[in-house]
């Protein structure tokens, strides 16, 4: 087995145990990953946390069966390119195809390109990773939440419960440029990941209950899809972290989406940010 193999041999592994380490251990100080539909990440430390970030949420999501085959490495002089096909059967961790959620069972399939660099010492550096699956219903997590909460216990549950702890909201570095006039506004909605939820229940009973209610009638974790929403408040930037008052998430939960709340925060204390200065803009509507 040449290194290169070894090298693939390892990075399968890690996309199916979540494990970055391997990538921790190759990746150049310029090195760049190119995905479908995103901007270019780059730099090792982007690159690091957003492969950090994937994996742990796609491992918390599903058990990945991860095969690359058609291989084939070229070598020319410090350069080395690994390319092949990629496929990758995720089955949901609420039990997948052997339960009444069958059909949710993706297979993606793809191709690969990983280029590495030799240095003077004859160490080969991952510079390029380069990948053509696209999946049509999973989303990438643009960042993740700082919070003081570690389990789920110290969350405030229940009617009247106020959500006042403090955090941040911190974005992959490749997006940074799209918080640009965020600072603006007061309020955020925070669309989210429920990581740790393992199963879902379309008939429980929220602690605070005295009889079970369906799960879209609750804000119960167990949920077809484990996304959460909430509002926050903007307490200032700080370059892609953003503080925030009011989480009722864990620590390290993904975060897909940020976008600016506009409707029922009382009006002295609501700002709408640019819509506020600029001329032209649409009527401005209470959706999401």
């Amino acid at each position: 087995m040449s290194e290169f193999d070894d090298y693939r041999a390892r990075i399968v592994d890690a996309e199916q145990t979540g494990n970055p380490a391997v990538f921790d251990e190759l990746l150049a100080d310029d090195a760049v990953i190119l995905a479908p539909g995103m901007p270019a990440i780059e730099g090792r430390e982007a690159c690091l946390e957003f492969v950090t970030q994937v994996l742990a949420t796609m491992h918390a999501l599903y058990e990945r069966q991860v095969t690359c085959d058609s291989a084939e490495v070229v070598v020319s002089g410090n350069l080395a390119f690994d390319r092949g096909r990629f496929a990758q059967r995720m089955t949901p961790r609420d039990g997948g195809d052997a339960g009444p959620d069958a059909g949710h069972v993706e297979t993606q399939e793809g191709h690969y390109l990983w280029m590495y660099r030799r240095d003077s010492e004859g160490k080969w550096w991952l510079v390029r990773i380069i990948g053509s699956v696209a999946p049509e219903t999973s989303y990438t997590p643009i960042g993740v939440v700082r919070s003081p909460y570690a389990e789920t216990d110290q969350v405030p549950k229940g009617p009247g419960a106020k959500h006042q702890a403090e955090g941040v909201l911190e974005v992959r570095a490749a997006l940074e440029e799209g918080l640009t006039d965020i600072d603006g506004f007061s309020h955020l909605y925070v669309v989210w990941v429920f990581h740790q939820s393992e199963e879902a229940e379309l008939l429980g009973q929220p602690p605070t209950a005295d009889r079970p209610h369906g799960v879209f009638a609750t804000r119960s974790p167990k949920r077809p899809n484990p996304i959460g929403l909430t509002v926050v408040q903007l307490l200032g930037r700080e370059g892609r972290r953003l503080h925030v008052r009011g989480l009722d998430m864990l620590d390290g939960t993904p975060i897909l989406d940020i976008k600016p709340y506009l409707s029922n925060v009382p009006a002295d204390q609501l700002r709408r940010g640019w819509m506020e200065t600029e001329r032209g803009q649409p009527a401005i509507s209470s959706g999401s």
